[in-house]
């Protein structure tokens, strides 16, 4: 059976010059577009904070090209980081990662192109060559680039789009696929609910033809390696209960799916000495994440995911190490 990364953020996080944190990413375009939303409450969704801002920005322009104009700056803000790190967009685990050759696919929550541009460096100028499909315009099912023999699915959109577009038409945008507010979310989810089917899932198993990236979760081992996966990606948790319910139907599913959770999460939590008022947000925000933590891991159980808890020292380097240790292992599955 065939093995699949599913991979998040976490990845880009590890070289601080080549990443953006979400947080002080949605912070700087709100402050830009003047707009007055409380983004450090830890127990606010990214999704609903991207919605908060739409909802809020000033400006007598139609809600869609509110959103359009918040998406255009993300995607704006990604490609002046890469220009001021000489146009490198990845780091050395993306390489790494591409160099584990027992996985042919890749499904990353990613919208930037890290992981190609560290096997192509002029992958921008094949980026339509490279691509499987070029038909999506708002949803990501089938959104794929093909390089070095590996799949790489940008799950949750792109920021660029390979359609041609009209420019006399204010509605389209190469930057619509980027996944983040809730109604995105929604009629992703309600995308996927409709193409996975008990029919389908049974003729995928004996045959395997889709391109589209939810029926790998029935027919492939799934490792998810730098994923928070908050409550809030509910299209996700949806397959992993279809896939256990349809398991409870008696439908023949072999696939594993694995959670590599870091340990030193657990043990960092009491090593916070708050002097001030900064300190003591940070200490509440440790304390919120440790019980999301173990929440995530009770359901993450009772859907059938093994979690695959990898040591690491509470260094500086522990989050190297980490992903050193999982790449170790994904080399011997």
């Amino acid at each position: 059976m065939e093995n699949v990364l599913f991979i998040g953020n976490g990845i880009n996080r590890l070289q601080e010059e080549n990443s953006l944190d979400w947080g002080k990413l949605l912070e700087k375009v709100s402050s830009q577009y003047h707009i007055n939303a409380n983004l450090k409450n830890p127990l606010k969704p990214f999704p609903l904070s991207f919605d908060e801002m739409t909802n809020l920005k000033p400006g007598n322009n139609n809600f869609n090209s509110k959103i359009k104009n918040l998406k255009k700056n993300i995607s704006k803000s990604f490609f002046e980081l890469a220009k001021k790190n000489n146009d490198r967009w990845h780091n050395d685990y993306h390489s790494k990662f591409m160099d584990v050759d027992n996985f042919n696919y890749i499904l990353t929550t990613n919208y930037d192109y890290a992981f190609e541009t560290s096997v192509d460096a002029n992958f921008f100028a094949k980026k339509r060559t490279y691509a499987q499909d070029n038909k999506e315009v708002l949803h990501s099912l089938r959104r794929v680039y093909k390089i070095k023999e590996k799949n790489i699915y940008h799950v949750h959109g792109e920021l660029e789009n390979n359609r041609k577009y009209d420019s006399n038409n204010y509605e389209s945008y190469i930057e619509e696929s980027i996944m983040i507010g809730f109604a995105h979310y929604a009629s992703y989810h309600k995308k996927i609910m409709t193409n996975i089917n008990r029919k389908n899932i049974e003729n995928e198993i004996e045959n395997k033809k889709s391109i589209e990236w939810p029926f790998l979760f029935f027919t492939n081992n799934i490792h998810i390696v730098g994923f928070g996966f908050d409550f809030s990606e509910s299209h996700l948790w949806w397959l992993l209960q279809k896939r256990k319910a349809y398991i409870h139907d008696s439908i023949e599913i072999k696939n594993k799916i694995f959670y590599y959770m870091p340990k030193f999460l657990v043990q960092n939590r009491d090593q916070l000495k708050f002097k001030n008022q900064d300190d003591l947000n940070e200490r509440i925000k440790l304390e919120i994440n440790q019980k999301k933590l173990e929440a995530k891991t009770e359901v993450l159980n009772s859907l059938g995911v093994n979690i695959i808890d990898i040591e690491c020292n509470t260094s500086e380097k522990r989050y190297f190490e980490f992903y050193d240790k999982v790449i170790e292992k994904l080399k011997r599955v």
